[in-house]
């Protein structure tokens, strides 16, 4: 400390305040840099959250776009009702519907090909991740696990008919997909968003 006083006697006025610039100006840079600093530390952070809200938007969207399609696809599914198509639990008429297909009944076959159709686009949509898995499952996980098992003689005879073995692929992919969500004995499993946030 002296030493500095001992040095600053020895100055010109000149190089007094020279240096009293140069200091003021390292003092100044500090500041500054250190302000940058948190500018950029409150960028960083108004980025994550745009980031989340975006995410968060996508989401949103994507549960609607699904309801959406979930509500064209039952409007559709009660038109072929009115044609005969039996309901996904009457086991019976099920299992009637698909032995006329199988036996050569045309109009039963196209029913069937179209119900199942409807069930595949909808798989797609999960499959690609346009339409969300757990609305998907919440909505029409039941039915669509059951549909699988109860339609499987028609799609095996459609496959085999076709020549395509991945014939209503992803509708079986989403079946499993919906196990897996609801456990091995295909129980529901709330994994909606809360309500309260």
């Amino acid at each position: 400390m002296w030493l500095w006083v001992g040095l600053i006697a020895f100055m010109s006025v000149f190089e007094t305040w020279s240096l009293v610039g140069v200091f003021a100006s390292i003092v100044v840079n500090i500041i500054v840099f250190g302000a940058l600093a948190l500018q950029v530390r409150l960028l960083a952070n108004q980025v994550d959250l745009a980031k989340q809200a975006t995410d968060q938007d996508h989401d949103r969207r994507r549960r609607q776009t699904t309801l959406e399609a979930c509500t064209s696809f039952l409007d559709r599914q009660a038109e072929l009702r009115l044609r005969m198509l039996p309901s996904d639990y009457d086991e019976a008429g099920v299992a009637a519907l698909q032995a006329k297909a199988l036996n050569g009944d045309g109009e039963a076959k196209q029913l069937l090909s179209v119900y199942l159709n409807g069930y595949e686009a909808l798989a797609n949509g999960a499959r690609f991740d346009v339409l969300d898995l757990a609305v998907l499952n919440r909505g029409l996980g039941r039915r669509i696990m059951l549909v699988v098992d109860r339609y499987r003689p028609i799609i095996d005879h459609m496959r085999a008919a076709s020549g395509n073995p991945d014939l209503f692929g992803d509708l079986e992919w989403l079946a499993r997909k919906v196990k897996q969500r609801r456990g091995s004995a295909g129980e529901w499993i709330d994994d909606a968003p809360s309500l309260k946030a």
